[in-house]
């Protein structure tokens, strides 16, 4: 299994990545609650893996380098498919 963590400072966002050895054609994202949940995120993103399926595990707030109240990425209005490209 492959591993890769993320965080804010480096690359924007916090979360764990777990891959299948020899890679997987499917994934999931999987948002988690907060870095402090009962279950780590980098639990749930390894069972997929374990199904031959890319998991990463994106933390919403509670992660080093995030403000108090989490940071909830967004996209600005008329971005992504509803402006008229091809989704």
């Amino acid at each position: 299994m492959r591993y890769e963590n993320f965080t804010v400072s480096s690359d924007g966002f916090a979360g764990h990545l777990a891959e299948p050895e020899g890679g997987s054609s499917r994934a999931v994202i999987i948002i988690m609650g907060g870095e402090q949940s009962l279950l780590p995120g980098i639990k749930f993103a390894e069972r997929f893996a374990d199904y031959g399926i890319t998991g990463l595990a994106v933390s919403l707030f509670g992660a080093e380098g995030m403000p108090c109240g989490g940071v909830v990425p967004h996209l600005p209005y008329g971005a992504g498919p509803q402006a008229g490209g091809d989704p």
